[in-house]
This record gives structure tokens, sequence and C-alpha cells, in this order.
């Protein structure tokens, strides 16, 4: 337990460089509903904020399909819209999308890894097509009489166009499952993007609310 907190302190922002990030937040809802037992409904929609939490600028929303190839193993296909407040106006974003994902356990830890292709559609902007690869990692431990368990995640996002990483993702927190398909998590995050040459940092507080049906 001791290592585990100490990696959670290291790896969630402990950077000299970062403290003079933006600060922001991430508000995430997840939702999955089984068809029958190989097909589900899946849907994700968040927004995100900057300036000190102070202003909304950035939102998605989906729907889509996920089939189970595997216990392990599933594919979703997916369809998102995006939208980002570019100065005066908002830009929109068709992002269709295909993730494969991957659970198991590890020595009583929870391990999941997503590999996503997105393909990024603007209308006043190229193309795109983007690879983000995400790892999440949950504890075995259960805090308190309400269970809750710690979690680390690490994602990374490739750009075709720019053919470089150019964004990063490292988060860690602790998530609460209030009911057997209720899961609440409470989060931070180092957010890196590049722009140009120069890499900029925010930090971002993360709220997720998941239900499974």
């Amino acid at each position: 337990m001791r290592r585990f907190l100490l990696i959670l302190i290291l790896l969630t922002g402990f950077h000299v460089e970062a403290f003079a990030a933006d600060g922001g937040n991430s508000n995430n809802l997840f939702i999955k509903k089984k068809i029958n037992d190989r097909w589900s409904w899946v849907s994700r929609s968040l927004t995100v904020s900057r300036d000190d939490m102070s202003d909304f600028f950035f939102g998605t929303a989906d729907l889509g399909l996920r089939y189970q190839l595997s216990q392990r193993w599933s594919v979703d296909m997916v369809y998102r819209a995006a939208w980002l407040e570019l100065g005066d106006h908002w830009r929109f974003e068709n992002r269709p999308l295909i993730n494969l994902n991957y659970t198991t356990n590890l020595a009583g830890y929870r391990f999941d890894h997503r590999s996503r292709a997105e393909f990024r559609i603007f209308d006043s902007a190229p193309d795109d097509i983007r690879y983000r690869g995400e790892f999440r990692l949950i504890g075995p431990w259960e805090f308190t009489r309400w269970r809750i368990k710690p979690y680390l995640e690490e994602e990374f996002f490739y750009s075709v166009n720019q053919q470089r990483v150019n964004e990063n993702w490292l988060s860690g927190g602790l998530r609460y499952k209030v009911r057997p398909n209720t899961v609440v998590k409470l989060g931070y995050r180092w957010q890196t993007q590049k722009f140009g040459d120069d890499w900029r940092h925010r930090h971002v507080l993360v709220t997720g609310l998941l239900f499974f049906f």
C-alpha cells in the first residue's frame, strides 16, 4: 500500500515547471447498457473547464456499440461529436472512433488497456487521425466501509498529421462503487499538450460517474 501511494504522489504532478500551469476540471459520464451476452450500448460524454475552472471551453457526447469478443477483449464502434471554443466562436468536430479494450487481473490488481483510433473530421481545418493509448491500474485495497479503491491512469495521444505524440494525461485518484451498477470517481490529472516546440501543462480535477445496466 505504501508503495502504491508513493507512486501515486510521484506520478500525479510533482514537477516544478508544471506548478505554473492553468487549472481546470473534467466531468465525465459513462453509460453501458447490455443488449445481450455479446452486445451493449455505450455512451460517453464530458465537459472540460480552464482558467481555474471559470471557463467551460470543451465538450463531447457520443453513442456506440460494444461487442464482447471474449472474457477479456471487446471492441467499440462509436460516433462522437466534439465542441471546442476558439476565441469568440465554437468549432464543431465529427469524431467517429474505434476502441479495442482489454482487461485482466494481475496479482490482485485490475489492469485495463484501451487502444483508440479517432477519425477527426473538421469543417474548417485539415482532418486528422489520432491514436490514443490508455492504461489503467486499480489497486486491490479498500478504504473505509465504503470500499473505496485507488487507481492510476496513463494516456498518450499520437497525431498522424503531426507524426508525434502531442498530448499526455497522467491521472490518479479514488473510485467508489456506490451500487453494483454505479461507480463514482474523483482524481487529479496532470495534462500536458504540445504547441509548436513547447509543452503546456494543466492541472485538472477529474470527476466520473459510471452506470452499468
